[in-house]
């Protein structure tokens, strides 16, 4: 799946995320919370400007299909 991030992101001085562009993205497996049994948000593996894989919050990306129909709101269609 392919996702546009939403925000950049640093490691330490380097940026690995840069707000706007599509990245590779897998969703997680659905993880349960071993102490409160609800399940944990869900999350986004990355390869990232710098060729790794890291781990990140849903809430930082947005699919292409969800950029698609804010473009298509935009436009009014």
């Amino acid at each position: 799946m392919k996702c546009q991030s939403k925000h950049d992101r640093y490691w330490g001085e380097t940026i690995i995320i840069i707000k706007g562009r599509i990245y590779e993205c897998e969703l997680t497996p659905t993880i349960t919370d071993p102490i409160t049994l609800n399940p944990a948000k869900p999350s986004y593996i990355v390869t990232c400007e710098d060729g790794y894989l890291r781990k990140f919050d849903a809430d930082n990306f947005i699919t292409l299909e969800e950029l698609r129909e804010l473009k298509l709101k935009e436009l009014g269609i």
